[in-house]
C-alpha cells in the first residue's frame, strides 16, 4: 500500500572535432567589413538550439569552405572559433563545442585577416533540436529523464493541456498569455530546485508567431512515502520584527521538521497558502514578492506557491494584469503536479478588484473568492488527463472553500462559483482542499459532495 502524508504546518573547456582548441585573439575580430567578404541574403533566427549532435545551420550565400564562424558570447566574453563542416549554395553548417555556455552571441565570420560581423542571436541546448514543425503550434520540446523522452507526461501553458508521445514530445498553440509552460510533474519523478523553486515551468515570449522549443528534464526517485507542509499567510513586510521572527522561529522550526522527515526516509515538499507578502507594504517599505523569494532561497527543499490577495500589485485594478508580478517572480498562478498517488492542484481563487487603485495610488484592495474562467476550462482538462477516478486530489487556494462552522457546525460554500467547481470535481471520490487566509485553523468534512477542507 503507497503511504501519503499531508501535514498542515501553519506558521503566522575540452573542444571537439571541428573546432579549434584555440581561442582566436579578440583583436583579430573586428566589425569592419572585409573586402573579400561578400556574404548576401544572410538571415538570423532569434534562437538556435542544438543537440547531441552539436550542428547549427546557419542561411546566407557566399561563404566559402575556408571560412571560420566565430561565435562570441556577450556575456563571459568568450570567442568560439568554429570550420563549416557543410557548405551549399544557400546554407552552412557549423560544429560547435561538447560545452558551450547558453546564451546571447554575436555571429562573425572571418576570412584571412578580415572579418564581418553577421548578427545577434540566442544559442540554447536542447534534448532534440529536429523537432519538426506544425502549423498552429507555437511551442514545443520534450520532456525527458536519463537521455530518453518520457510519454504520458502532462504539459500545459495554463490553458491548454496535452500530453507527450512515445517519444517525449509534445506541442501546444499557445497564444502565449500567460508567459509560461509548466510540466505536470508526474509521479516518482522531480524537477531540479534552485534556491527552494522547483522548477516546473519555463517562460515564453509574448510572440505567438514565433515557435518555441522548452525541454523539461526529470529526475526518477520514489516519493510515494512523503510529507506536505502547508505555509499559510506569512505576510513578510519587513515592519517591527518579522523578518527576526521568520528567521528565528520559522527557519527553525521548518528546517527541524525536514531533517525529522528525512530521517524517517521520507520525502519533505513545502507549499505556501497565499499572502506570502503584504500588497500595502510594497512600495512603503520596498518589500514585495522578489524579497520574500530572498528569505526563502536557502531551504533546501522545495516549496510550490499558492497567490493569495495580498498578493497582487496595489498599484493596479485589473486582476491579470496585477498577478503579473507574481506570474514574473514566483510563477504560474495556477498549476499541477503529483507526487506519489496524490495529483495536487493549486488556484487562484481571488479575482482582484482593487478599486480606485492607479499610478502611484493604492485601491480598496477589495477582491472576490471566485475563479475565473479561464481556470475551470483549464481544470477539466487537467482532470480529464487522470483515468483513475479514485486518485486522491489535493486542492490548494488562499480563500477557505468554506466558511468557519458555526455554533451549530453549519457552514456555507464561499466560491461564488463553488457549484460549477462542485461538477467538475464530481468524479473524484476524495478531494481535500488546503487553504489559508482566515488565519483561523479549522477542519471541515463535508458528507454531501464529498469535498473536504
Amino acid at each position: 500500500m503507497k503511504i501519503y502524508t499531508i501535514l498542515a504546518f501553519f506558521l503566522i573547456h575540452i573542444f571537439s572535432l571541428g573546432c579549434k582548441s584555440q581561442l582566436p585573439d579578440k583583436k583579430d575580430i573586428n566589425t569592419s567589413i572585409g573586402s573579400d567578404i561578400q556574404i548576401k541574403e544572410f538571415t538570423l533566427s532569434p534562437i538556435y538550439h542544438f543537440d547531441n549532435n552539436r550542428l547549427i545551420t546557419f542561411t546566407g550565400q557566399g561563404f566559402k569552405s575556408s571560412d571560420n564562424i566565430i561565435l562570441r558570447n556577450k556575456t563571459i566574453a568568450e570567442d568560439i572559433n568554429c570550420e563549416i563542416t557543410t557548405l551549399n549554395t544557400s546554407t552552412i553548417k557549423i560544429l560547435i563545442p561538447k560545452v558551450i555556455t547558453a546564451g546571447k552571441y554575436e555571429i562573425f565570420v572571418k576570412r584571412n585577416n578580415s572579418s564581418k560581423l553577421l548578427g545577434e542571436t540566442n544559442i540554447l541546448k536542447a534534448f532534440n533540436a529536429s523537432i519538426p514543425e506544425k502549423a498552429g503550434m507555437t511551442i514545443k520540446g520534450t520532456v525527458y529523464c536519463d537521455a530518453k523522452g518520457l510519454s504520458n507526461v502532462v504539459v500545459s501553458d495554463g490553458e491548454t493541456v496535452t500530453k507527450t508521445d512515445k517519444n517525449g514530445i509534445y506541442y501546444l498553440p499557445s497564444n502565449k498569455r500567460n508567459g509560461y509552460v509548466f510540466v505536470s510533474i508526474p509521479s516518482n519523478y522531480e524537477v531540479s530546485v534552485n534556491n527552494s523553486f522547483p522548477q516546473f515551468f519555463k517562460y515564453v515570449s509574448n510572440n505567438n508567431q514565433v515557435t518555441e522549443l522548452i525541454d523539461f528534464e526529470l529526475s526518477a526517485t520514489n516519493n510515494a512515502d512523503h510529507i506536505m507542509a502547508f505555509l499559510a499567510d506569512m505576510h513578510l513586510a519587513n515592519r517591527n520584527n518579522d523578518i527576526s521572527q521568520f528567521n528565528k522561529g520559522f527557519k527553525v522550526d521548518i528546517n527541524n521538521l525536514a531533517k525529522e522527515t528525512h530521517a524517517q526516509n521520507k520525502k519533505f515538499y513545502a507549499m505556501t497558502l497565499g499572502d506570502q507578502t503584504w500588497d500595502i507594504y510594497w512600495y512603503e517599505n520596498n518589500f514585495g514578492l522578489q524579497e520574500f523569494k530572498n528569505q526563502i532561497k536557502d531551504f533546501d527543499f522545495p516549496i510550490f506557491h499558492v497567490i493569495g490577495n495580498h498578493d497582487n500589485d496595489p498599484y493596479i485594478s485589473n486582476d491579470f494584469l496585477a498577478e503579473n508580478k507574481y506570474r514574473n517572480t514566483l510563477g504560474p498562478t495556477y498549476y499541477s503536479f503529483n507526487i506519489g498517488n496524490i495529483h495536487y492542484i493549486v488556484l487562484d481563487n481571488n479575482v482582484w478588484v482593487n478599486a480606485g487603485a492607479n499610478t502611484g495610488v493604492i485601491g480598496d484592495r477589495n477582491y472576490k473568492a471566485t475563479l475565473t474562467q479561464n481556470q475551470m476550462k483549464w481544470l477539466k482538462e487537467d482532470l480529464t488527463m487522470i483515468e483513475d477516478k479514485s486518485t486522491p486530489i489535493v486542492v490548494a487556494m488562499h480563500i477557505p472553500y468554506y466558511s468557519i462552522p458555526d455554533s451549530e457546525n453549519k457552514f456555507s460554500t464561499k466560491l461564488t462559483n463553488a457549484a460549477e467547481f462542485e461538477s467538475i470535481m464530481a468524479e473524484f471520490t476524495n478531494v481535500k482542499i488546503m487553504s489559508g487566509h482566515t488565519h483561523i485553523n479549522s477542519t471541515i468534512v463535508n458528507e454531501n459532495n464529498k469535498i473536504n477542507e
